[in-house]
């Protein structure tokens, strides 16, 4: 979870992410300080791994944490939104919500006014080279915080019919 500390009298804050290790029954904090709010998480299967949706430098971007090591991978980098990432059950792959409009993670650069209000549910293999994702819906609406049972289930909230619903 994440606790922020700020420094009232100068008006600096920190976020820290502690994490507990139940074999040694120790705390171990990671420091996020390079975030300016974190949205939302998840840990992969082990522990190991921690995908973090931020905001860095005015966007909304996800990044990989490494749990046991100090070491932050970012993972998009763009203007549009990177929402709600979730691991998919004993995988590397996640899912996601997300404003973009094609399958690249290389967009170049994008006019703030053709940014779409739509969401839509994304994959993408942390383990990969590549650039692609693979979509998995694509609505004119807003699809957000997907949970996956496996690679081929998903649960997620939209709001196609008009209110939001829970959607499979």
């Amino acid at each position: 979870y994440e606790i922020r500390n700020c420094d009232w009298s100068s008006d600096v804050c920190s976020s820290d992410l502690w994490l507990y290790d139940l074999t040694t029954k120790t705390k171990l904090p990671r420091e996020l300080d390079k975030f300016s709010n974190i949205r939302s998480f998840s840990f992969s299967n082990n522990g190991r791994l921690v995908i973090v949706s931020a905001d860095f430098e005015g966007q909304n971007d996800l990044f990989l944490l490494a749990s046991r090591r100090d070491r932050t991978k970012r993972l998009t980098n763009d203007k549009f939104d990177d929402l709600d990432p979730s691991f998919i059950p004993n995988s590397n792959t996640i899912v996601f919500s997300s404003n973009r409009v094609s399958d690249s993670l290389k967009t170049g650069a994008t006019n703030l006014q053709k940014l779409t209000a739509n969401y839509n549910l994304f994959l993408f293999n942390i383990d990969t080279t590549l650039s692609k994702l693979t979509r998995v819906t694509n609505t004119l609406s807003r699809d957000f915080h997907p949970r996956a049972i496996d690679e081929h289930n998903f649960y997620y909230l939209s709001d196609q019919r008009g209110i939001v619903n829970l959607f499979k």
